[in-house]
């Protein structure tokens, strides 16, 4: 996964040469680039690889990535003020994602789901992300939050410690949920996401006083 330029996510820049001379490596562009884009670039790849794309698998799987779209993009036409915001945490800040930064959410705001997303990121993150101090976790207001479900980030259950998370009125509603932000690039992988996504918000209430 491409980060940016010629820099691999998660791959230090001096083990760069160590592991060419492993085995060859293929960067794919995810920053600022379309969900289907991305998918479609690591289909070419698949099948550069020897995958066939005509498979019925692959066929079925598209058609459930749309299914899943158009069945969100139906429910957020119902539920325009249905809000949701989706975060990481860490135990000194709480990182709220920008929109245009994230392939998925930005895909989501396409379909019309209602997204809370910060005017800017905060520039020492180069995007990605508004850093919020927990005494400020209560700058937006969200019916709906996603939590970053990688091992990284905090649990929900330990978030429950902060006060002004507390507070927030979809965390008092219990309407809190996962955000896949490491799901695989493929159809079938975002209409799973999907579909968890629909069946979560299907299952909420608008809680935040308007």
């Amino acid at each position: 996964m491409n980060a940016g330029g010629n820099t691999l996510w998660y791959v230090p820049e001096e083990l760069v040469k160590v592991v060419d001379q492993i085995a060859p490596t293929v960067g794919v562009q995810l920053s600022g680039k379309p969900l289907v884009e991305i998918i479609e670039t690591y289909g070419r790849l698949a099948a550069a690889l020897g995958a066939d794309l005509d498979a019925a698998p692959v066929a079925d799987a598209k058609r459930r990535f749309d299914a899943a779209g158009d069945a969100l993009r139906t429910l957020a036409a119902a539920r325009p003020d249905l809000k949701v915001m989706i975060v990481t945490g860490t135990p000194d800040n709480l990182y709220v994602a920008y929109l245009p930064d994230h392939p998925d959410i930005k895909y989501w705001g396409e379909l019309g789901v209602n997204i809370v997303s910060p005017d800017r990121p905060t520039e020492s993150e180069g995007g990605f992300w508004e850093v919020l101090s927990w005494e400020n976790a209560d700058k937006y207001d969200a019916d709906v939050i996603l939590v970053d479900a990688r091992a990284q980030s905090m649990k929900i259950d330990e978030m429950a410690g902060k006060p002004t998370w507390a507070k927030l009125p979809a965390v008092k509603a219990g309407q809190l949920y996962p955000w896949h932000a490491a799901e695989r690039y493929s159809y079938l992988g975002y209409a799973k996401v999907m579909e968890e996504l629909k069946a979560d918000l299907d299952k909420s209430r608008d809680v935040v006083v308007r």
